[in-house]
């Protein structure tokens, strides 16, 4: 069995080359409240440079209109 949704939010938080296949699986399980979870990630200050990139990108590829928010305010620096 697959790794679950909270052990693949952990990995994104790492960073580094697990983050990417971890991004790359919440894309394509679309678990519900994934944008909420992963949007944490990208706006808190303990993730790490790549982690944010990936959550960002995540958020991107989900396609969910409710990531449009977080990426807009990480943006503007809010």
């Amino acid at each position: 069995m697959g790794a679950t949704f909270k052990d693949l939010l952990a990995e994104l938080e790492r960073g580094g080359g697990g983050a990417e296949h971890a991004a790359a699986q919440i894309v394509a399980r679309k678990p519900d409240g994934a944008v909420k979870a992963v949007a944490k990630i990208l706006k808190s200050a303990k993730a790490t440079d790549d982690a944010r990139a990936y959550a960002a990108r995540c958020l991107g590829e989900l396609g969910d209109p409710a990531a449009v928010d977080p990426l807009c305010d990480v943006i503007s620096g809010e």
